[in-house]
């Protein structure tokens, strides 16, 4: 039961966390705009490069620690207390070069980039971590669905236009860091934990831990940072609003998708302690439930490209249909790579594995982009950004393949939810061309409504036994872990 409640909490977040900037995203677009947005996403890559690096991995080390630790109050008190002591007192450091290095470098968005700082004082007191460790998501879920609404009623009551964008910012930041601060006090209000001395040696050895995990964020950033910067340099930043705005619509789904296997990290933590088939087992079961959502979601929106575009973005962002279109594959390669990478490398202590394959896709990309980008404008920085998670995705797989073969599981695992996605989409490709409904809103409701019927029919009749699974918890309530 605490699995399927941990599934639900941590469902829930990223629901709370997704439906409220989903909904936002046609507001965003008619107030700030594309070049609005295009400025808001590049102060905000810039941000999270120095986040990255201040974080030092720290958020990924303390819940595989803690996760381990749970057990013994002792040592959980002195992992938390560590890692507390090396958060704060590496974002502080941060802090300071971030004012030092957007002083100098960043002059035409100063002012943004000086609003931004609040976010990296919220990062200091980011505890998610240590609740994701003890799978606790009750309390993240509660927290989140709180700031989120009031940060929403701000949103709307706030931004008007372009010149709003001052605003925005202090209102994301704010709502970090009130919920943050949630956090701290939910912990010692019960006193969950007690804080103690930080032990340096120990702390000398986190940092050495932590150096793989850091290197693979940081290229991961840096990927993003130079690809903006790529787009700010040879087109502007409305194509930029118009790149970025699209991705992170693509990317809300691949975050709802992995909020259910996500629910299982800290298990994998203990797994990847026993035998190469426990793990096999459990990657099984993720890639399973990745499939299942990945799938019908990449090929509804391929399908649906036109009319969601209609309705999110309106006639203000060019070629959003074609890029949408491109674009909706991604979600099932990133939701994969989450597994495969994020996952089953970082968490079964194949860091360096995950890092190499990043830093080769990462050169690989500027030279893609240095192509597609001048050349082709947005359309060619999605095909590229596709290709680059396809590739990413196949490598892992590849160099996992000694271990774990995740071709054989894939295969294994997605082929009857495929085919159902495929038979889907024929069905809504026929309903675009019969124009049966004219309403955009209608249209989009009308073909969820019977792209879902279609494949949940189509995987009943195949049997497929993760789907079957998922019923049971709802009637049965059964752990899917079983």
């Amino acid at each position: 039961m605490s699995n399927i409640r941990n599934v639900f909490y941590n469902t829930l977040t990223q629901i709370v966390s997704i439906f409220f900037p989903l909904i936002l995203i046609p507001f965003l677009a008619r107030t700030l705009g594309p070049e609005g947005l295009g400025v808001f996403s590049y102060t905000q890559t810039i941000l999270q490069f120095f986040l990255v690096i201040g974080v030092f991995g720290l958020d990924v080390f303390g819940q595989k620690k803690i996760a381990l630790d749970k057990s013994c109050h002792q040592k959980t008190n002195q992992t938390f207390s560590n890692i507390l002591f090396l958060r704060f007192t590496l974002l502080l450091i941060i802090l300071l070069l971030y004012i030092i290095i957007i002083s100098i470098f960043f002059l035409n968005y100063r002012i943004f980039l000086y609003l931004s700082i609040i976010y990296i004082v919220s990062s200091m007191f980011d505890l998610t971590w240590f609740y994701i460790g003890i799978e606790d998501y009750k309390i993240i879920a509660s927290r989140n669905v709180l700031i989120k609404v009031v940060a929403f009623i701000l949103v709307l009551i706030y931004i008007k236009n372009i010149k709003s964008l001052p605003i925005y910012i202090l209102i994301n930041g704010g709502a970090n860091l009130l919920s943050n601060l949630l956090l701290l006090y939910n912990i010692i209000t019960k006193k969950i934990i007690t804080f103690i001395r930080p032990n340096i040696d120990e702390c000398k050895k986190i940092i050495k831990i932590s150096y793989p995990i850091l290197l693979f964020q940081v290229v991961t950033v840096a990927g993003t940072l130079v690809t903006r910067l790529l787009i700010i340099k040879y087109l502007n930043t409305i194509d930029l609003g118009v790149y970025d705005t699209i991705l992170r619509m693509v990317l809300i789904i691949v975050s709802l998708i992995c909020s259910i296997p996500g629910a299982f990290i800290a298990r994998l933590s203990v797994v990847a302690e026993k035998s190469v088939e426990s793990i096999e087992i459990l990657l099984g079961k993720m890639i399973a439930l990745i499939g299942l959502f990945a799938l019908p979601a990449a090929g509804g929106l391929m399908c649906l490209s036109a009319t969601v575009s209609d309705i999110f973005l309106g006639s203000s962002f060019p070629n959003s249909k074609i890029i949408l279109f491109i674009a909706s594959p991604i979600i099932y390669f990133n939701s994969i790579s989450y597994v495969v990478g994020s996952q089953y490398q970082v968490y079964c202590n194949k860091v360096e594995q995950f890092t190499t394959t990043l830093i080769y896709t990462f050169f690989i990309g500027i030279l893609l982009y240095l192509f597609a980008i001048p050349k082709y404008g947005n359309i060619g920085t999605i095909t590229v950004s596709l290709f680059l998670e396809a590739l990413i995705t196949n490598i892992h797989f590849i160099r996992s393949r000694k271990s774990v073969n995740f071709y054989k599981i894939i295969v294994y695992n997605n082929w009857k939810q495929l085919i159902s996605t495929l038979i889907m989409c024929t069905v809504l490709m026929g309903i675009k061309k019969a124009n049966i409904v004219t309403s955009p809103y209608t249209l989009l409701f009308f073909n969820i409504l019977i792209g879902a019927l279609i494949y949940e029919l189509f995987l009943l009749f195949f049997h497929d036994k993760c789907n079957s699974q998922v019923i049971k918890i709802f009637i049965k309530k059964k752990n899917f872990l079983v």
